[in-house]
């Protein structure tokens, strides 16, 4: 992502800038972009390894939404655990 970053900031398209001059931070779209090309650069192995390690998953093939659905179940059996 910082790479992302450094090409934004040496850019001169997407940028917003205060009253003052000052560039404003970029925009949540932006952002949210950068994660999503961050995101689908990391190897799909290393992901599903990751989870497997963390106990996670069940030997299910692994896609980011069924990664995304194991990681909520996983916050909510841990805050019902604590109750």
């Amino acid at each position: 992502m910082y790479e992302l970053y450094d090409k934004w900031i040496a850019g001169d398209e997407n940028k917003e800038f205060t009253k003052g001059g000052n560039l404003k931070a970029p925009s949540f779209e932006i952002m949210l972009s950068w994660v999503k090309v961050a995101w689908y650069s990391i190897d799909v192995q290393l992901i599903k390894k990751s989870f497997v390690v963390c106990g996670q998953t069940s030997g299910i093939p692994l896609s980011f939404p069924v990664l995304l659905y194991f990681s909520c179940r996983s916050k909510k059996r841990s805050k019902n655990y604590r109750s």
